[in-house]
């Protein structure tokens, strides 16, 4: 990724940039925080076998080792924070995806057992210390396989069986409580959809919602929401040029809700969608292409603080 990595933080009334101890020639591919108080961000070089994992402890960032094996290309990392200090950290090479968890004191690799040949994550998210998914795909001997979701249950990860559909993938996972949680995915070189909910001991698919189409070569669609039960799906297409595009759930029926606009920018990226406790607001976080510097950082809100 080019360019430097930068960190923009929210007081309660405005955004303002934060020091980093270090700078490199690449950026940040994630961010994950848990409270005020600690947070946790990922960023990689653009030569891709250089990691940096920085930890926030409420007043500054600091530099931590990155548990993956040095000089490795990495294709894709997650993080992901939970309340109480637990974290997790997926890397993705050759084989099957790592998953590194902390447990307050460093972090350690963690087994799970992958149902095929190979096991590639895409995302990885956390409620509580007990309760988080990671999901991807599983392949096999063939070359085909179908959508993985492992879930933490606090000891151990377990494989849930998820409907199969032949070359289906899962990009985005979001868990609402122990028995809600839904999943997006599509199906590869195709331009069906996917869209699975777990009820506490299963996964179910459920009808795709109108307007969720297949998102751009290498981009991967997102879902989000809130104790309520609102869904955010993001990251889909196609968008409109100079606006980012959502489905929104608001507990009955799906919609679209449209960004804002913003001049001069060509294209927009929708990275994340998260809601912000005890309120109807949610962040949005991306990026919108820009002639003669190619992006800039695009945040959006939806709902009042």
């Amino acid at each position: 990724m080019p360019g430097r990595p930068l960190i923009e933080r929210w007081n309660g009334h405005a955004w303002s940039r934060v020091r980093l101890p270090s700078i490199w020639p690449g950026g940040f591919g994630t961010v994950a925080a848990s409270s005020a108080s600690n947070a946790w961000a990922l960023g990689q070089e653009q030569s891709g076998t250089t990691e940096h994992l920085l930890h926030w402890n409420g007043h500054r960032w600091r530099n931590r080792t990155f548990p993956g094996t040095p000089g490795t290309f990495y294709s894709d990392l997650g993080l992901t924070a939970a309340p109480g200090g637990r974290a997790w950290l997926m890397a993705s090479s050759s084989g099957s995806s790592k998953i590194f968890g902390w447990n307050g004191t460093g972090w350690k690799q963690q087994s799970y057992s992958c149902p095929s040949t190979y096991c590639s994550l895409d995302r990885i998210v956390a409620r509580n210390g007990s309760n988080a998914w990671a999901v991807g795909n599983y392949v096999t001997a063939a070359g085909d396989g179908g959508p993985l979701a492992l879930h933490w249950t606090g000891r151990s990860w377990r494989s849930t069986r998820v409907p199969f559909v032949k070359f289906g993938y899962l990009t985005g996972v979001y868990a609402a409580s122990a028995t809600k949680a839904w999943a997006v995915g599509e199906v590869f070189n195709s331009s069906m959809m996917l869209l699975y909910r777990w009820n506490g001991a299963s996964w179910h698919r459920v009808p795709v919602p109108v307007g969720l189409t297949a998102p751009a070569l290498g981009e991967l669609t997102g879902i989000s929401g809130d104790a309520s039960g609102h869904l955010w799906i993001f990251d889909f297409g196609p968008q409109m040029l100079n606006r980012a595009t959502y489905l929104r759930f608001d507990g009955h029926h799906w919609s679209k809700i449209i960004g804002a606009f913003v001049a001069g920018q060509s294209q927009v990226i929708v990275r994340d969608v998260e809601a912000v406790p005890g309120t109807s607001a949610s962040w949005s976080v991306g990026l919108g292409l820009v002639p003669t510097v190619n992006a800039r950082a695009r945040i959006e809100r939806y709902g009042k603080l």
